[in-house]
């Protein structure tokens, strides 16, 4: 038996040293697998690698058996998802066609055109005061640029009644009417050697020399004083009749028809016979002296107005103001009760205001 081990370890060690004559005695050193990272080693199942050392006589060789061993995850570590990044279908909105603008074909500018050069030119058109009284004489003040002539008109009643040819620029005097009132109004003209021309007015305020005898006053100028003098009315069925002894005129005013009031003369004399009308419908009365013989001598104005419905009222003082335009014009009379009768222009309508 012991003769048996002997040889066949003898064999087993010749063998070997052929096997290294062969290999020229070189050492082979086993090929390890890299050995994983920590980071691999906790991501991953850990490898065991299993050496086996053979012992043959005085040289060692080792040889290194890896051998998949079974991970166990370890406990202390908690193994983290990592997100795989899956290739998703992505929706693509159809292409709408984009129309591209064409450029429409470039329009040829028109030829420049030579501008005409500007007509005369009023720098300023004023006078020497801001506001004047009737009567008074002002400096008028213009200056121009480009004009060769000039003229200077007052205007009045809406038309021009005045005219004065002055040099394009320069200063002309003028005394106002003592009986304007309410404003005077300037036009200035120019032109230049083309005919062009140019204009500018001046509209001056005056001041009112008379005051209105009753108030609230009217917003303009009174054309003179107040004419103070005895006056009467009498009251109809359809309008009264007023006596201002100033002018001896007799104001009708009806309650009806188209021109609402006239005016006309008081004619009748003291102790004159005038018509009777017989007769006389109960609470009424025949009209008496001026208003009875007007009365009695038209027919139509008869008619209109009716019979009086009170004998005449007199013995108090009258007052007669008119404004000062240059037409349209209303007249105040004062009534017997202290109130003002108002006559608006061209005959068109009558107004009371209320005595104080």
């Amino acid at each position: 038996m012991k003769s048996f081990k002997l040889t066949g370890s003898l064999v087993l060690l010749a063998s070997l040293l052929t096997l290294l004559t062969a290999c020229g005695r070189r050492d082979v050193a086993p090929t390890l697998e890299p050995s994983p990272t920590a980071a691999a080693l906790q991501a991953s199942p850990t490898a065991q690698v299993i050496v086996e050392t053979v012992v043959v006589a005085e040289t060692v060789v080792v040889v290194a058996t890896p051998t998949a061993v079974t991970a166990t995850p370890n406990p202390s570590a908690t193994p983290s998802a990592t997100a795989v990044a899956q290739p998703t279908e992505t929706s693509v909105p159809p292409t709408v066609p984009v129309a591209t603008p064409t450029r429409p074909p470039a329009t040829p500018a028109p030829a420049p055109t030579a501008t005409p050069a500007p007509g005369p030119t009023i720098l300023y058109f004023q006078a020497d005061v801001t506001t004047a009284d009737p009567g008074q004489t002002i400096q008028l003040e213009w200056s121009t640029v480009g004009a060769t002539t000039a003229t200077i008109g007052r205007i009045w009643d809406f038309r021009i009644s005045e005219i004065w040819t002055v040099p394009p620029s320069g200063s002309y005097t003028y005394t106002i009417h003592p009986m304007l009132r309410n404003q005077v109004s300037f036009i200035l003209t120019v032109e230049d050697s083309s005919g062009r021309r140019n204009s500018s007015q001046l509209n001056l305020p005056l001041t009112c020399p008379d005051p209105w005898f009753f108030t609230p006053a009217p917003d303009s100028c009174a054309a003179g004083p107040a004419r103070v003098s005895a006056g009467a009315e009498q009251r109809f069925a359809n309008g009264y009749m007023l006596w201002e002894a100033a002018e001896r005129r007799i104001y009708i005013l009806y309650t009806s028809g188209h021109n609402r009031w006239q005016i006309v003369s008081d004619t009748w004399q003291e102790g004159e016979a005038i018509c009777q009308i017989e007769p006389v419908p109960p609470g009424y009365v025949h009209p008496a002296r001026g208003f009875g013989k007007v009365w009695c001598d038209d027919a139509n104005l008869r008619e209109r107005l009716g019979w009086a419905l009170a004998n005449e009222v007199g013995g108090y003082q009258t007052a007669v103001q008119t404004t000062a335009f240059s037409r349209y014009n209303r007249i105040y009379v004062r009534a017997a009760d202290g109130g003002v009768w108002v006559l608006l222009p061209e005959g068109s309508a009558w107004e009371k205001i209320p005595p104080p």
